[in-house]
């Protein structure tokens, strides 16, 4: 059994109390720029437009008005938070941007989405679950032949990590620390073809300023790491900074195909 050490309670919480949950899509920062570069390696070969993506743990997503802004996909999410989902639909109506928000567990998602997609993302999910592999191998089930599959999540056994865990140990403990290697090895153990991994970025992001988590932290301190995350940011812009790696890198991604048949 696949143990979740974060629960639908949890996430309910987190996306009531996430402002209004609209984010812009054509918001830019140092993240996102590295994103698009990464982005860009990963479907270099794929003629994106009107391709089926589908991401999983959608509450409410940024990334999916990004995606259709950036690559012309055809974009759906998947939930099990109700919370979440909505505000994810409120994103994409924000945004001017027809796609669906399905309610769902991914282990016993509609049937029909079952190997019907192109392009599978997750950003932040299989982490949050004991068996990485089995979580992975959940989310390749919505691909076609020959689709693929985007996988983002923080590092947290790096610095990144160590922060959560001094000032956020409740959000700390909803996450399972995977290196690099732990992350792709979850992917070929789920019968993929890993062609892409690298760690992101190269300092931590403390915490995210543009998030309420549900733990108590004073605003001045939260309001302190909000500027140093952007003063490394700006840093890193400059050229002035750490290469990613695996001990001060806040993320990780992995991108992996299914084999065609």
């Amino acid at each position: 059994m696949n143990i979740r050490k974060s629960s639908k309670e949890f996430w309910d919480q987190n996306w009531k109390f996430a402002g209004n949950g609209l984010k812009p899509a054509h918001k830019k920062n140092l993240f996102w720029k590295r994103l698009d570069s990464i982005f860009d390696s990963i479907f270099f070969d794929l003629k994106t437009k009107n391709l089926r993506l589908i991401e999983i743990g959608a509450g409410a997503s940024e990334w999916l008005p990004k995606l259709n802004n950036r690559y012309s996909f055809s974009v759906s999410g998947l939930d099990y938070s109700e919370e979440g989902c909505d505000r994810a639909r409120h994103i994409l109506l924000d945004a001017g941007i027809d796609g669906h928000i399905y309610y769902g567990d991914m282990y016993s998602p509609p049937k029909e989405l079952l190997g019907t997609y192109d392009v599978v993302c997750s950003f932040g999910l299989v982490e949050h679950f004991s068996d990485t592999s089995e979580a992975v191998n959940a989310c390749a089930k919505f691909l076609k032949p020959g689709g693929i599959i985007v996988t983002l999540i923080p590092n947290m056994k790096g610095l990144n990590g160590l922060f959560y865990k001094m000032l956020s140990k409740k959000i700390f403990d909803t996450h399972v620390p995977l290196s690099l290697n732990q992350l792709t090895k979850a992917h070929t153990d789920a019968g993929l073809k890993v062609y892409f991994g690298s760690y992101l970025m190269g300092l931590p992001n403390l915490i995210d300023g543009d998030r309420f988590e549900p733990v108590r932290i004073k605003r001045y301190i939260r309001t302190g790491a909000y500027f140093i995350t952007r003063l490394i940011w700006w840093l890193e812009e400059k050229g002035i900074g750490v290469p990613a790696n695996p001990m001060t890198s806040p993320y990780l991604i992995c991108a992996a195909k299914v084999a065609r048949f």
